[in-house]
């Protein structure tokens, strides 16, 4: 339990805002910045830092707009996503004059946000939809009516659409396969066993951070219906009958998305919890009350972005 809290911690940490201005596109010499919030003006020079925080370029703002600006690379390098620092003093002096990048000793044009194309502004993040499949495993405790506590692990994947309803709220659609395997030694003489296969559906709303990086911390919540197909319940004592209909399921998760171009990689942990109502075809009733599963997933997979 101590590390699935400490794995909550930390996607929670990276789920904080944070306030550094950042490299959204890049054309030539020419730089569109998301300030995030940070102050600068025309001609303030910031370090470029790449994804591992080294400083490789300099670059002096040209125009600010709207939380936007324009920059102009004088040395070094930069790519998207790179963090931009305000340049120390000394290291603004070890690096050249605008002037001298250039062989031909002609000067850069200065820019302009109106010079942008509409891409270079309105593709100038991650933020898009996807359609692809996560699996994983899960670990699972229930405990049972007849004072019988039992816990085991299982498998389970699904295929996934995400939408983007409006920045930073999302959807993610999911039609998936999972078990419920558990065992105890609690039952006298003989073990107590449960096998029961839930293939169902769900949706998740969730709220994602950083849309403008690679990693995109989120946080959610949602529920579905699932379908029991009981296997084994072996010295349970529990009714199979009342495992007919849809089970209800609520879920609480948190994970990250990792952006490439083209395609992404989820990451999820979730805590779930079946809900002891059964939805059938013809009414809505109480469900099996003799067990309530609860069971924690760890998923992983790969999306390709649309």
């Amino acid at each position: 339990m101590q590390k699935i809290i400490f794995l909550f911690s930390f996607f929670l940490f990276f789920s904080a805002p944070a306030y550094s201005a950042v490299i959204l596109k890049i054309k030539g010499r020419k730089a569109l910045i998301d300030l995030e919030g940070v102050q600068a003006g025309k001609g303030d020079r910031f370090d470029a830092l790449n994804l591992y925080g080294k400083a490789l370029g300099l670059l002096e703002i040209k125009q600010v707009k709207k939380g936007k600006a324009v920059a102009v690379l004088l040395k070094g390098k930069m790519g998207i996503n790179w963090i931009l620092e305000p340049a120390s003093q000394s290291t603004s002096s070890s690096f050249v004059s605008e002037e001298e990048y250039d062989p031909a000793g002609t000067k850069p044009k200065s820019a302009s946000l109106k010079d942008t194309d509409s891409s270079f502004v309105k593709k100038s993040n991650f933020v898009s939809n996807g359609v692809g499949l996560i699996a994983g495993m899960h670990f699972n405790s229930l405990a049972v009516s007849t004072d019988k506590s039992i816990s085991g692990s299982g498998l389970q994947g699904a295929l996934f659409a995400d939408f983007f309803i409006i920045n930073p709220l999302a959807v993610r659609l999911i039609l998936g396969y999972q078990q419920l395997i558990a065992a105890g030694s609690d039952c006298g003489l003989s073990s107590c066993q449960l096998l029961i296969h839930y293939p169902g559906a769900g949706v998740f709303l969730r709220g994602v951070f950083l849309t403008h990086l690679m990693f995109q911390p989120w946080v959610g919540g949602g529920g579905g219906l699932f379908w029991p197909l009981v296997h084994r319940t072996a010295n349970l004592g529990l009714d199979k009958k009342s495992f007919s209909g849809f089970h209800g399921a609520l879920t609480a998760a948190l994970g990250v998305d990792i952006h490439f171009s083209g395609f992404y990689i989820p990451l999820q942990i979730s805590v779930n919890w079946i809900n002891p109502v059964v939805f059938s075809l013809q009414s809505l009733k109480p469900g099996s009350r003799q067990f309530k599963p609860f069971y924690i997933g760890i998923n992983t997979g790969v999306a390709f972005s649309f």
